[in-house]
């Protein structure tokens, strides 16, 4: 991710039913990421992490965890198998 910031984040409802492909939905995240450096946004991004997930509060505090932050640039949404809306 240093070498190379452009990323995408695939997010999706499907489940393991044979006829989910007509129901599911799928949002891809297009954007860039840079690692969170700073003590004061450290402290912000884990308090947001720790809040959510309580459980991974040991790894983020671990001295090789990075934390980063993707800004996004695009999202793409599919619906229903082959309905397509972008954003922006």
């Amino acid at each position: 991710m240093r070498s190379e910031p452009a990323v995408s984040i695939l997010l999706d409802n499907r489940s393991q039913d044979a006829e989910d492909f007509h129901k599911a939905q799928a949002v891809t995240l297009l954007g860039t990421v840079r690692e969170v450096r700073t003590a004061p946004q450290k402290a912000e991004c884990r308090q947001l992490l720790v809040n959510r997930h309580p459980e991974l509060a040991g790894f983020i505090d671990k001295p090789g965890t990075s934390l980063i932050a993707v800004t996004i640039q695009q999202a793409v949404h599919v619906a229903h198998f082959q309905k397509v809306s972008r954003w922006p």
